[in-house]
Order: structure tokens, then C-alpha cells, then sequence
């Protein structure tokens, strides 16, 4: 592949056709709703079991991307093209609440020129860096959550927020950054 563009494209077309619920989540999908900033690789949640991640890692593999071998309790595999070292994590998401909340509300966006996918709500970006960042140190991560809240607030479902993260146990750190 010859560029990021080419490297989505083709990991997200094998997503959509296959029908698998994704989202692209991370830092691709914070520039969405907020300031852009570098990144080394997409990250791709996916809400499925085994044997549909284990049929679209071997076909991202037959259309000449490298996908190592997983096991059946693996949460999240790399996806590289060798050539131009584009790396793309899909993780298995867990049938939990919030991610089957998430997965029903995202939305379709332009994630790069002539590239459609689907990536979370705002709120469910901000709920999910939350709960990653919940017990650990992230200055880059915070800065994401800050960044989205201050580009988007004026639009944001604050009582979606809330609950939320009453269920999610980030609530204290929520209202401190909603102010």
C-alpha cells in the first residue's frame, strides 16, 4: 500500500462488506471531533465473536496485509502492511452495556478524503478515553477528552454524559473537565 489512505480503505472495506459491527476509535476518530494530532496506527473496535474477527483477520491476510495468528481468548490483533509499516490494532470489544450502547449509536463520517466509516458519538469518545485513562496517567489521553469537550460544547448530550459515567465510575473526573 502507498499511503495511509490506501491502508484504511482497504481494512475498512473489508469491515463494511463483511457486515461486522466496527468503529474506529482512538485517535483517529478524537480528530474527528476535535484537533488533529499524530498517531502511528488506527485502532478499530469490533463487536463480534471469534470466528468472525478470525474470518476477517484471514482475509485482510489473502489481500496481502500481514495479520498474526489468534487464539480464541485474544482481545486484539495487529494488522500491518510490511511494505509501508501502516499498523491498524482491532480490538474485540466485550458485550457489556456501554459497548453495545456505543456500537448503536455510532455514526458515519468522512475519516479521511474518500473514506467513510464508522466511528463513536462525541460523547461515547469521551466516556471511552474516561474509562482507559481511569486509574492511569495519560496527559495525551486527557488532552483528547479536554479537546473534544471544548470543540463540541455546545452539541454535547450532557445528561448521556452523566449517566454514563455514574455507571462507568468516571463521573468525578467528567464534572471536573465539564466545568
Amino acid at each position: 500500500m502507498s499511503n495511509l489512505s490506501e491502508f484504511v480503505s482497504v481494512i475498512l472495506e473489508e469491515l463494511n462488506e463483511s457486515g461486522l459491527a466496527y468503529v474506529v476509535t482512538g485517535s483517529f476518530a478524537s480528530i474527528v471531533y476535535s484537533e488533529p494530532r499524530t498517531t502511528m496506527d488506527i485502532d478499530i473496535g469490533v463487536l463480534a465473536p471469534f470466528d468472525e474477527v478470525e474470518r476477517i483477520r484471514r482475509a485482510l491476510v489473502d489481500r496481502g496485509l500481514y495479520a498474526p495468528s489468534i487464539a480464541p481468548d485474544t482481545d486484539m490483533f495487529n494488522v500491518i502492511d510490511l511494505d509501508s509499516g501502516w499498523k491498524a490494532d482491532i480490538i474485540r470489544c466485550r458485550d457489556e452495556p456501554f459497548e453495545r450502547a456505543r456500537f448503536a449509536r455510532r455514526v458515519t463520517v468522512e475519516l479521511l478524503p474518500r473514506v467513510e466509516a464508522y466511528v463513536p458519538t462525541v460523547e461515547d469518545m469521551i466516556l471511552a478515553k474516561l474509562l482507559w485513562i481511569r486509574g492511569r496517567d495519560s496527559v495525551l489521553q486527557l488532552h483528547d477528552v479536554e479537546s473534544m469537550i471544548e470543540y463540541n460544547a455546545e452539541s454535547l448530550d450532557r445528561d448521556y454524559l452523566r449517566e454514563w459515567a455514574v455507571r462507568l465510575d468516571v463521573v468525578e473526573r467528567l464534572e471536573g473537565l465539564l466545568h
